[in-house]
């Protein structure tokens, strides 16, 4: 069942500051920095093209592998595109999942 468009715009709002929180933290680490985070990283850009992928019906479509160099971007870019359709199409159960898979994220490259 739906949230009240107000609350479900303020949640969409809050996913999308965590984020971009989260992309601005990824652009800014050191090579060595990413022994540890990639695992998880890669592990959030598959979740998010799966949230994009429930909503949309769309079809399936592997994330393609990313340098850790430019992850952040391609958290902002996959986020993003999950956001659009989440904005288009809500779904509380998929934006709640993409909230808690972004918030493990910011927790795990801490």
């Amino acid at each position: 069942m739906a949230a009240e468009p107000v609350e479900y715009d303020e949640r969409l709002a809050l996913t999308a500051a965590e984020l971009d929180r989260l992309a601005t933290r990824l652009r800014r680490l050191s090579a060595a920095a990413w022994t540890t985070r990639r695992a998880p990283v890669v592990a959030l850009l598959r979740q998010l093209a799966d949230v994009e992928r429930s909503v949309s019906r769309g079809s399936p479509h592997d994330v393609p592998a990313v340098p850790d160099h430019a992850m952040g971007d391609a958290v902002a870019t996959i986020g993003g595109d999950a956001l659009d359709v989440l904005s288009g199409y809500p779904d509380d159960r998929q934006l709640a999942v993409m909230l808690s898979a972004v918030r493990a994220a910011l927790d795990a490259t801490r």
